[in-house]
């Protein structure tokens, strides 16, 4: 092994070693830190919307929601996929039921709620930090994380290939194709046609049929002009004589 090459092993070393520093502990912590910093505004939130008289300070629904994300900030740290799977776990290996006090609870403390619009605002509230946690669970998981980016990556990838390959194959078509040119049409049908639609457009008022077919060889005489050269020149002497 030479020096160069015991250099690039020593550095990949060490890049892989700080990667996995950053992935597994630096990460960890500033997923931790975002999530709270979350739980944290939304209860800011909650609570100024409960200071602009809202909602009393001391109703059970707003006691129940502040707390709810108080608990989620204090306990933010364990809230992850494999402690969710560990819990699901022992519940069906003890046969044990999770509880439901806590939502029985929210519910009759809605219901106690008059106001409609108060009542909706609050299910918001605990909707939006529902999705921070789940956020939590689904993001703060490396096995789940890293999947979707792998995924996500190879559907780029194969995306840009299969651009690249059409964009590709359309170019090299296109240099062996040869040249489209619209199909000549004859001096003297060209100029009897225009002839007849003429007449009739001048002799019989707006005869749509004859303006729409006047429109059409007229079309045709542009198209023929600009993609023929000459030949144009010969078809418009051929239409205007004299």
């Amino acid at each position: 092994m030479t020096a160069s090459q015991l250099s690039v092993v020593v550095q990949s070393a060490i890049g892989f070693v700080i990667l996995l520093i950053m992935l597994l502990i630096l990460l960890p912590v500033l997923r931790l830190d975002l999530f709270r910093q979350q739980m944290f505004a939304l209860r800011d939130e909650l609570f100024d919307y409960a200071r602009n008289g809202k909602i009393q300070y001391d109703h059970p629904a707003y006691l129940l929601l502040r707390k709810s994300m108080n608990g989620f900030i204090r306990y933010g740290h364990r809230l992850s996929l494999f402690q969710l799977m560990m819990t699901f776990c022992r519940w069906r290996i003890l046969g044990e039921k999770p509880t439901t006090e806590w939502a029985k609870r929210w519910d009759v403390a809605l219901e106690s709620v008059e106001n409609e619009e108060t009542r909706k605002a609050l299910e918001a509230f605990h909707i939006r930090s529902m999705d921070i946690v789940v956020n939590r669970l689904v993001m703060g998981s490396v096995p789940i994380f890293a999947t979707v980016a792998i995924v996500v990556a190879v559907l780029v990838a194969g995306n840009l290939l299969e651009g690249v390959r059409r964009s590709a194959s359309d170019m090299f078509a296109a240099r062996r194709a040869p040249p489209i040119l619209p199909p000549r049409r004859p001096i003297s049908a060209m100029t009897r046609e225009t002839a007849f639609d003429t007449g009739c457009l001048a002799g019989t008022g707006w005869g749509l049929g004859a303006f729409a077919r006047s429109v059409k060889t007229l079309m045709e005489f542009m198209a023929s002009w600009f993609m023929s050269g000459s030949g144009g020149l010969r078809i418009r002497l051929g239409m205007y004589p004299g």
